[in-house]
């Protein structure tokens, strides 16, 4: 019934903006041209005045004092004849008054719930209380029996008897009061939500109802708009179609598909709690037989009437799973079924279905087709995450600096370990310095960060230079050291001292290896054409520096 429930109200527009107006309204066309705001203060007003006139009117009678002039007596005679169309607009109005009076009872029966589960609260405490004591009183005899070796007079066996029946006691009646206790957790869920569809009712028809007085007051209307407006005693329900809808119309023969999964997950569900149960009462019975103890009338009754019950809940799920295939074949044949189904409910209609796996494949061919994790297209720029693989275990980007400073620079490829240790390094601490040189610098660093960490950020920088300057870019190697060598030369910001000295100890990190690639043509000065491209990249070492 819970999956019906939420099934329909899923789909019901006036319950989806029910719950994000107040007061709840039905689709009804605006009878004025108010303001929202205006008219939400008129519709709850409407209301509280209702409720106090509808209370007042079935209270008892007051005496009034006897009139002393004709104005006082001509003011409470319009008083009585007010308060008699109350009463009488109040007759008339039974829906409302039938859901007014729902409504108090609901609650009244919610509040009784909530204070009965507040006793149980407290009889749980004293449970608990009186468990720990018995716990305690227990251990005490124990610890003598376990110094002692289990060497221990008669009379200490029968005290031992008796606490341990004491102990055990007490925690059957703390599960069965706390079994009680979720019972009414169950009750009061289930009377809120019925407690929410009357009070939703009940504040829609009465927001969106027009009383006598309303009707009586004089109203300016064309005759054209006379003959167009619904008539009067229309059902509210049927004044207008909701501009809301859902995304996807749903056939009332899968919506009732919807509600027979619902139940039948509802009686699986009832099943297996059924056969919990069992195991639950079958542990107890082996543990009180292995105490000497023998096992309590629920615990038999519950036996008794376990095989009558295990069958009418395995006939019930039977009946709806022959429910669900049967409507399931209808929606087929009548291609009524959703389009985009949840995966809980493909997975109910048919639970052979076999979803698609994602298998990771293992280290070694990983490593095997990747052998660096330099991006293909952009390696300067990105981040080069190496040692992250380093063996014997993963190492961060300072330990590794360190590592790569100790190992001797006498071959090409530790100079390049060390380069690409130095860059990870420059990476990673480009947020290290706080706001240390201003917001301006702090947030110039963190662009910086999030590009060199994102392939996307790169490709997306790469995109938008060609779009813009109409340029195609033929070295893709030296476009990268002029976007880093650019980051802190375009005048977007004055960068600050701290920020050139970072930039000068990481450029003369890359200055002193060999291959350092090319200065742009801006910042060469015109020399990158004295020299060809082998020789330039090896003869450019000091280019990029923080004064070019």
């Amino acid at each position: 019934m819970s999956s019906s429930s939420a099934s329909s109200s899923e789909h019901d527009p006036i319950a989806y903006r029910n719950t994000r107006i107040f007061p709840p309204q039905f689709p009804a066309p605006p009878t004025s041209r108010s303001s929202a705001p205006r008219t939400r203060s008129l519709a709850t007003n409407r209301i509280t005045t209702w409720v106090s006139r509808y209370e007042k009117a079935r209270s008892p009678a007051r005496t009034h004092p006897r009139a002393t002039g004709s104005t006082t007596t001509s003011e409470q005679r319009s008083s009585a004849e007010d308060d008699a169309s109350v009463v009488s607009d109040a007759s008339s109005y039974a829906e409302v008054q039938l859901l007014w009076q729902q409504l108090k009872g609901k609650r009244a029966k919610v509040g009784d719930i909530q204070r009965q589960m507040a006793r149980r609260r407290q009889e749980l405490r004293s449970l608990r209380r009186r468990q720990d004591e018995a716990d305690n009183a227990f251990m005490s005899v124990i610890r003598p029996m376990l110094v002692n070796q289990w060497r221990l007079p008669p009379a200490s066996a029968q005290i031992l008897d008796s606490r341990m029946a004491t102990m055990q006691d007490l925690r059957d009646e703390y599960h069965c009061r706390e079994s009680d206790y979720e019972a009414l957790e169950l009750m009061v869920d289930d009377e809120e939500r019925k407690l929410n569809g009357l009070e939703t009712r009940f504040f829609s028809l009465l927001a969106a109802g027009q009383n006598r007085v309303e009707h009586a007051a004089p109203c300016h209307v064309s005759p054209s708009e006379a003959e167009s407006g619904p008539p009067s005693d229309v059902p509210l329900e049927l004044r207008g179609i909701s501009a809301d809808k859902p995304s996807e119309d749903l056939h009332p023969l899968y919506v009732e598909l919807t509600s027979a999964v619902g139940d039948f997950e509802n009686a699986k569900e009832e099943y297996q709690d059924l056969l919990y149960v069992k195991e639950q009462y079958e542990f107890e019975s082996k543990l009180k037989w292995s105490t000497g103890k023998g096992t309590t009338a629920e615990a038999d009754d519950f036996f008794t009437e376990f095989p009558t019950e295990e069958a009418r809940m395995k006939g019930e799920v039977s009946r709806l799973e022959s429910k669900v295939e049967s409507l399931k074949k209808l929606c087929e044949s009548k291609k009524v079924m959703r389009k985009h189904m949840s995966v809980r409910m493909a997975y109910a209609l048919d639970p052979r279905t076999k979803f698609e796996e994602l298998e990771l494949e293992d280290k070694a061919s990983v490593l095997a087709r990747h052998a660096s994790l330099a991006h293909a297209v952009f390696p300067e720029i990105l981040s080069q995450l190496d040692h992250v693989l380093a063996e014997p275990e993963p190492m961060t980007s300072l330990q590794a600096l360190r590592a790569a400073a100790r190992a001797p620079q006498d071959t090409a490829e530790n100079k390049e370990r060390q380069r690409l240790a130095a860059k990870e390094y420059s990476i990673d601490s480009l947020m290290a310095g706080g706001e240390a040189g201003g917001r301006g610098d702090l947030v110039n660093r963190w662009l910086l960060q999030q590009l060199r960490l994102s392939p996307l950020n790169v490709q997306l920088l790469h995109s938008t230079f060609v779009a813009s300057r109409s340029l195609r870019i033929r070295d893709v190697w030296r476009w990268q050291r002029d976007v880093l060598y650019y980051w802190w030369r375009d005048n977007t910001m004055d960068a600050a001292e701290d920020t050139t000295k970072r930039i000068k100890s990481v450029a003369s990190n890359d200055a002193s290896c060999p291959g350092t690639p090319l200065m742009s043509r801006a910042a060469s000065d015109g020399h990158l054409g004295c020299y060809d491209d082998h020789l330039a990249r090896l003869e450019s070492d000091s280019a990029v520096t923080a004064t070019g």
